[in-house]
C-alpha cells in the first residue's frame, strides 16, 4: 500500500513538472495528440441542477447523458462552478456516479455553493491556477474571493497570460470563472443575469482587466467563460463576440429541457464551438446564442406553477439563512422599540 502511494505521488509530481495538470476530481491528466495543436474540451457547470434539489447527486440531465461527456471527443472538461450544494457531503457520491466514470479529467472554477462548509480547498485543492495545452493558456479564476475582483496572485496569473497573448506568444487564452464579473461593467449585458450571484459593489473584475483582454485579442484568441447565469436564463450557452474580438461566454445547466454542453474544438484555423443537447432538443448554432438571442427570449416569462408553492415555501423556511435573517430582524425590532420608548 505504501509503495503504491509513493508511486502515485511520484507520478503526480512528474505530471505536474511536465505541465500536465492532474484533476482533483478523478486523478486523470490531460492527454492530447502530437504537439497539442488540435484538441477539444467541454464546458459546463451548475451540475447539482435545480436549486430545489436535495438528492446530493448531479442533475438528472447530466447523469442521463453521462456517456455524451465521454464520447464527445473532448480531452478534458472545464466546469464553471456550483457542482455541489455541499462539497464535503456530496463529493463522494458525485465521484462514484459521475466523475470516476467520465474517462477525462475535470477542472473547476469554484462557485459559491461549492464553498459551502468551507472544505473545498482541503478536498479539491487551489481555487485559482493556470496551465497550458499545446500553444494555448488556460487561466481558472476564483470569483468568490475579493468580491469578484481579480487582484493579487490571481491578477498575476491573468496579466501574465494577457501579455503573452498580446505579444503573440500563445495562440489562445481561455479564462474560466463562476461569476460573469465582466458583465457588471459592460452596459450591453445589463439585466441579463438578474438572479445570479454577483459582486456586492458590482464593480466588475477590477482595474485594467477588460482593457488587458482587449489588448490581448490583437495577438491571440481571447475567451472568458462563466457559469452563474441564474434560473431565468433562456439558454445554457451564451457566445458574445465583442468589437475587440474577445468572446464572453456562459455555459451551465439547470436540470431543464434547455440543458446543453458547450464543446470547443481548437486547431490552427481557430476555435470552433458546438452545442450538445442533454435532452435531445434542437439547438441554434452557438454563434447565434448571443446577447440579441438571449434578450429576444427573456421577454417570455414562464407561468408560475402553483403546485410548487408548498415546496418552494419549505425550501425557504428550511434554509438556515432564513432564520438568521428572522433573528436579525427581531433584534433590530427590539432595539428600535427601545429607542422609540425613550
Amino acid at each position: 500500500m505504501r509503495g503504491a502511494l509513493f508511486l502515485a505521488i511520484v507520478l503526480n509530481s512528474a505530471l505536474l513538472a511536465a505541465g500536465a495538470p492532474v484533476s482533483p476530481f478523478n486523478g486523470l491528466s490531460i492527454e492530447v495528440t502530437d504537439d497539442g495543436t488540435e484538441y477539444a474540451f467541454l464546458i459546463s457547470g451548475h451540475f447539482y441542477g435545480s436549486s430545489s434539489s436535495r438528492s446530493g447527486l448531479p442533475a438528472a440531465t447530466v447523469l442521463a447523458e453521462r456517456e455524451l461527456f465521454s464520447s464527445a471527443g473532448a480531452s478534458f472538461l472545464l466546469t464553471t462552478g456550483d457542482l455541489f450544494i455541499n462539497t464535503k457531503a456530496d463529493l463522494a457520491r458525485h465521484r462514484r456516479v459521475f466523475y470516476d466514470q467520465l474517462g477525462i479529467p475535470v477542472f473547476n472554477a469554484v462557485g459559491n455553493h461549492d464553498l459551502d462548509g468551507g472544505d473545498y480547498e482541503a478536498l479539491l485543492g487551489p481555487t485559482s491556477f493556470a496551465f497550458d495545452v499545446g500553444p494555448d493558456r488556460f487561466v481558472v479564476l476564483d470569483t468568490e474571493r475579493d468580491d469578484g475582483r481579480i487582484i493579487g496572485r490571481q491578477a498575476e496569473l491573468l496579466f501574465e497570460a494577457t501579455e503573452l497573448a498580446r505579444q503573440g506568444r500563445i495562440r489562445n487564452l481561455f479564462v474560466i470563472s463562476h461569476r460573469p464579473v465582466w458583465a457588471e461593467v459592460q452596459p450591453m449585458f445589463d439585466g441579463m443575469f438578474e438572479h445570479n450571484t454577483r459582486s456586492v459593489l458590482a464593480q466588475g473584475p477590477g482595474p485594467g482587466v477588460l482593457e488587458a483582454l482587449d489588448a490581448a485579442a490583437a495577438g491571440a484568441g481571447v475567451f472568458w467563460f462563466a457559469g452563474s447565469m441564474g434560473g431565468g436564463a433562456p439558454a445554457s450557452i451564451l457566445w458574445q463576440v465583442m468589437p475587440s474580438g474577445v468572446v464572453y461566454g456562459m455555459s451551465a445547466v439547470r436540470d431543464e429541457p434547455r440543458d446543453a454542453l458547450l464543446l470547443v474544438s481548437v486547431d490552427d484555423d481557430g476555435v470552433h464551438p458546438e452545442a450538445l443537447s442533454l435532452t435531445g432538443r434542437e439547438l441554434p448554432e452557438v454563434e447565434d446564442l448571443d446577447v440579441a438571442y438571449w434578450r429576444s427570449k427573456q421577454g417570455d416569462p414562464q407561468p408560475f406553477n402553483w403546485r410548487l408553492l408548498p415546496l418552494k415555501t419549505w425550501n425557504v423556511i428550511s434554509d438556515r439563512a432564513f432564520w438568521w435573517g428572522m433573528a436579525a430582524m427581531l433584534v433590530m425590532s427590539m432595539l428600535l422599540r427601545r429607542i422609540v420608548r425613550r
